[in-house]
């Protein structure tokens, strides 16, 4: 998803000079509350969609979060499951699926 796309949902956050490369706020949100709502505006783009850690970095973040630090996403991601906006799936190879929560605390629109 272009930034473009992005960019009304990450105003609505005040990351949106983060994620054009400008400052981040001083509102004391870090890169991983960051990296947190990106997700969250991909999902509610794209309900359906599901992948592992490695391809949300690349394919779900906007470049500029997408070359940033893998404990971020990661960390997003389990805040996320944590807070049932996402759902997770292990697969027997012990990689990790998120997609968007089916139950209570599933992604409000």
């Amino acid at each position: 998803m272009a930034i473009d796309g992005l960019a009304p949902y990450l105003r609505r956050f005040g990351a949106i000079g983060f994620v054009l490369g400008g400052a981040m706020p001083s509102d004391g949100r870090g890169a991983v509350d960051f990296v947190a709502d990106a997700i969250r505006a991909y999902i509610s783009a794209h309900p359906g969609a599901a992948d592992n850690a490695a391809g949300i970095q690349k394919w779900w973040l906007p470049p500029d979060m997408a070359n940033g630090p893998t404990a971020d996403v990661e960390a997003a991601l389990a805040a996320l499951h944590v807070a049932g906006v996402l759902s997770e799936l292990r697969l027997p190879d012990g990689n990790v699926v998120y997609s968007a929560a089916q139950g209570p605390g599933k992604l409000r629109r």
